[in-house]
């Protein structure tokens, strides 16, 4: 046992003798009082069910970095990113991969489409009819969405675009 350990279990037990258990009431842990208040977490929730542009923001896509400019907009509290990131794994919250869709979509035709298990051209690719093996290939799109956004946990976020893109593959022998 360390000298600091044995100072305080003594010190303990001095009081627990003389006053009893009335002497020791179970006391608050020391700390940092919190930032924000738990009706403060109700409305931060609701605003990130809002999109970022809806309030003002460049990006479609939550980040910490924009949480936190929207505490300190809202409640005038500066954050930290870690304490920003315990904030939104609080209240249950997680960075997730959005689901692109496209505006034009039409619903009733994705369902047709799932629905006869077509998909696509079936004399594409590695199969019995290529030619020549592939050493190397690549390609690149336009559509591509590399960003993650903050969401309810179980949910996952829709960003909507267009339709239209591009590709251009690549392909060495």
């Amino acid at each position: 046992m360390r000298a600091f350990d044995s100072v305080w279990l003594a010190g303990w037990l001095a009081e627990y003798r003389e006053t009893g258990e009335e002497g020791l009431p179970p006391r608050k842990p020391p700390g940092r009082p919190p930032k924000l208040q738990p009706e403060h977490e109700a409305r931060i929730r609701a605003l990130l069910r809002l999109n970022p542009q809806q309030l003002g923001f460049d990006s479609g896509l939550w980040t910490k970095a924009m949480v936190a400019e929207m505490v300190e907009r809202e409640f005038g509290v500066r954050l930290s990113p870690s304490v920003t990131g315990a904030l939104l794994h609080r209240i249950e919250m997680s960075p997730q991969r959005p689901i692109v869709r496209a505006y034009e979509q039409d619903p009733q035709r994705v369902r047709e489409w799932k629905a006869t298990g077509v998909s696509g051209d079936p004399g594409r690719g590695r199969g019995a009819g290529s030619l020549h093996p592939v050493r190397g290939r690549g390609g690149v799109r336009s559509d591509y969405h590399s960003g993650t956004t903050w969401a309810p946990v179980g949910s996952t976020p829709a960003v909507y675009g267009t339709g239209s893109r591009m590709s251009v593959n690549m392909v060495s022998w």
